[in-house]
């Protein structure tokens, strides 16, 4: 008997959906939207080759502490299926700590890309 009620309620469903998107007014919006400009960057003359290798090591870093947080996710997600409330505590202490690296990380890598015209 519960079958029967499931397939026939399945039915009913599709079949109001069908009548109730067949009904639908289709709207077709078109709005214009502008190019933009192709922006050549003069790179200034004072950078050299050592400001993009220091780029690239804070770039680095910043992965780093990207992969260590992913990490701590993967070990809390451990930690609350386990329900060992302590282990999370000290994963959203590392967390917290992994979150500020970051952090300061963009922050010195913004300098960097300000020197280098970006």
């Amino acid at each position: 008997m519960n079958l029967k009620k499931i397939i026939i309620g399945s039915i009913l469903f599709f079949v109001g959906m069908s009548i109730g998107s067949s009904n639908a007014k289709t709207n077709i919006v078109t709005k214009e939207v502008p190019v933009e400009k192709i922006v050549i960057k003069e790179i200034p003359a004072t950078c050299d080759y050592s400001t993009w290798k220091s780029l690239k090591e804070i770039d680095d870093k910043g992965f780093g502490y990207a992969a260590d947080g992913m990490n701590l996710c993967s070990e809390g997600f451990e930690a609350i299926s386990e329900f060992d409330v302590k282990r999370m505590e000290n994963i959203t202490k590392e967390m917290t700590a992994v979150g500020v690296k970051i952090k300061n990380t963009g922050a010195e890598r913004q300098l960097i890309l300000k020197s280098l015209g970006y």
